[in-house]
């Protein structure tokens, strides 16, 4: 395109035909390509030529007098208009949920990442509080309300972390979509968590059962 309109739409092996009907031949030694590119070009000059708009014009008057011109799609006089479908809550969840799960599923380095992160965890866990809770005493009491509250912390920083990381990468799709009114946010967020959330809670559940006996922490309801 040149000046806002077509110059060549045909097949490749023609243009060179095509530009030579316009008295613009390829010269010898010279790319097609870069010939092609040197016509369309505002400050290249030719000797037949006073201006672009004189070069352009006889571009143009060759390919309206073309076949390609008659084979070009007609435009329609009343254009497409695409309606404004309302869609439910329930729906936008619904193809959400399903492609976040999707999304998660083909992106192997999420789950490694939460795998890695939560035996790490776990491991750092294990080596800080190895049987601190075993003594029943002052002592163990605070080992004990000390283990709990850096337990709950690890958990908390598996999940939100993976969760953190995931966003940038969606970051751009999800305003694109936000601006075009695909979906609301409150949709998009539980979406997201719902889909996450069996893979966290078999994460979650299987630091707990390591914390849990390795802490010292007792199964007795009576102690």
């Amino acid at each position: 395109m040149a000046n806002k309109k077509i110059v060549y739409n045909g097949p490749a092996d023609e243009s060179a035909a095509f530009f030579t009907g316009c008295g613009y031949p390829i010269p010898d030694r010279t790319n097609p390509v870069e010939h092609y590119l040197n016509m369309l070009t505002v400050t290249y000059k030719t000797d037949g030529d006073a201006t672009y708009e004189d070069r352009m014009n006889k571009i143009h008057a060759g390919y309206d007098a073309s076949e390609m011109k008659e084979a070009e799609p007609k435009v329609t006089e009343e254009p497409h208009v695409v309606k404004d479908i309302k869609t439910t809550f329930c729906l936008e969840f619904r193809m959400l949920a399903k492609r976040s799960l999707t999304n998660m599923l083909r992106n192997s380095m999420i789950l490694k990442f939460a795998l890695i992160t939560s035996l790490a965890m776990t491991a750092m866990y294990m080596i800080a509080f190895w049987q601190v809770c075993v003594p029943e005493d002052e002592i163990g009491f605070n080992d004990r309300m000390g283990a709990i509250f850096f337990w709950m912390i690890t958990i908390n920083f598996v999940v939100s972390n993976a969760t953190i990381s995931s966003f940038p990468s969606e970051r751009g799709m999800f305003f694109r979509e936000q601006a075009n009114k695909a979906y609301s946010p409150l949709a998009w967020y539980f979406a997201k968590v719902l889909a996450e959330l069996p893979l966290w809670l078999l994460f979650t559940t299987f630091t707990t059962i390591c914390i849990y006996f390795v802490a010292g922490l007792s199964i007795d309801d009576g102690s």
